[in-house]
């Protein structure tokens, strides 16, 4: 056996550990997560402020992932070319971490002002409910600035290996919003679910930053962040920036379509969305980010062919892996919504359609998951533009499919209108992908 088999093997090996350790570790930091929309579905019920709550915090996390879904994927690259080359990355993270604090500030400022205005304009909210979303905007707001610093953080961890302390912040969030809620939903209401969300955000920010200070040493802030190194950063990490707009504004395209469907509507998509994401974040924060931070060094250490090889193999694991989950858990869907969703009375009726959107919700698991390893193989050849692309067509294909299919069917065309973006979307991604390498995923 060569070095380069030796090594090869070696490094799927520790990749298949680190991926089924990650999972598990990510599995229990979930796992609090899975009970918040159960417990806000118990509390609350399906009304016209859960519908509102759900609108605001779908925009608001529309802004969030723009910074969570570009500087954490992208400083992994960085980071991981700078320790191929033996440098030191202390200054570097920290001229790119006031970077990102600077523009998150004025993304939260302008979030305040605007965002009042946005939703009156595009979603079909009476007054009252107008008005409850100013005031849940504004309460939210800090999430921007908080879980973009966190999010640089957990790259910059994942860059080092340290993928386990980043895997369990899901739980230290979640709980503080179920701890929260439990102890302030009587007297502040939906509100308190805003408050939870704020500390538990905090709370992550500051165990990241702990943990990558002693992981990488003291950083290095300097007045002067603004060098040659952060502007090449801020290059890449914009396009992506771009296209995770464009990409992540779907969810809240479909929100505010679902606002024209009557009182409740966003609701039962929130519900039935969240169940679905439950397994695709499992699998995706689990898995993708330790085969990220790898398939990183394997690009540097062993070159480009060696990372498509890789990236088709993992693709087709991808594809079968999902496709036996989404029929596992097609096959029990409206037993599972009926038993957690039934506890509150005043939502029974309308759970045989919450069954059907869950149903048409879970195959775009499958493109889903299969189109992020698509993605992560552009982000570490840095060919952002492509995934920029991509987003377009989603963005736009996302409109047309939801005015179609919601004419047709009502509120599950919207849950389907999802499955058939992604679809689209995962199918231009392979295309990009074949055109990059020359060679067809099929005959590799």
């Amino acid at each position: 056996m060569t070095t380069k088999q030796s090594y090869m093997g070696s490094l799927g090996g520790r990749l298949v550990q680190k991926s089924f350790i990650n999972i598990v570790i990510v599995s229990l930091g979930k796992m609090p997560a899975f009970f918040i929309p159960i417990l806000i579905a118990f509390w609350f019920g399906i009304s016209r402020t859960t519908d509102t709550f759900f609108l605001v915090y779908s925009v608001t996390m529309f802004i969030t992932q723009c910074f969570v879904g570009s500087v954490k994927p992208i400083i992994v690259p960085f980071v991981s070319e700078k320790e191929a080359k033996k440098k030191h990355c202390n200054e570097f993270i920290a001229n790119v971490l006031v970077l990102v604090l600077c523009i998150s500030l004025v993304s939260a400022f302008l979030y305040i002002l605007l965002s009042g205005k946005v939703i009156n304009l595009a979603a079909n909210l009476d007054k009252d409910c107008l008005a409850l979303a100013k005031m849940i905007s504004t309460e939210l707001s800090p999430l921007i600035v908080v879980m973009a610093c966190s999010s640089l953080l957990i790259g910059v961890l994942h860059s080092y290996k340290r993928f386990y302390v980043a895997a369990i912040t899901p739980m230290i969030g979640s709980l503080t919003v179920i701890l929260v809620g439990l102890l302030l939903r009587n007297s502040l209401g939906i509100h308190a679910i805003c408050m939870g969300y704020i500390a538990g955000q905090f709370l992550v920010l500051l165990t990241v930053f702990f943990k990558a200070k002693k992981s990488i040493g003291r950083l290095k802030f300097s007045i002067h962040f603004l060098n040659r190194e952060t502007l090449q950063f801020a290059k890449v990490a914009s396009l992506q920036t771009l296209a995770i707009i464009v990409w992540s504004i779907n969810p809240v395209v479909d929100n505010i379509m679902a606002t024209y469907l009557g009182i409740g509507s966003i609701s039962k998509l929130e519900y039935a969305y969240r169940l679905v994401h439950i397994p695709i974040n499992l699998i995706t924060t689990g898995s993708i980010v330790v085969l990220f931070s790898y398939f990183s060094q394997l690009y540097h250490e062993q070159g480009l062919e060696k990372l498509r090889k890789y990236t088709i193999k993992t693709v087709r694991i991808a594809f079968c892996g999902t496709l036996l989950l989404v029929i596992g858990l097609f096959s029990i869907a409206s037993p599972a919504i009926d038993f957690i969703y039934g506890a509150n009375n005043s939502i029974t009726v309308d759970l045989e359609e919450m069954a059907v959107i869950y149903k048409y919700y879970l195959f775009s698991a499958i493109p889903h998951i299969v189109g992020l390893v698509f993605v992560r193989y552009h982000m570490i050849t840095k060919n952002t533009h492509y995934i920029f692309k991509t987003s377009l067509i989603s963005f736009f294909a996302n409109i047309l499919f939801n005015y179609i299919l919601m004419n047709w069917i009502g509120l599950p065309g919207l849950a389907l209108s999802t499955t058939v973006v992604m679809t689209v979307q995962c199918f231009f991604l392979i295309l990009f992908f074949a055109k990059k390498t020359g060679s067809q995923v099929t005959h590799s």
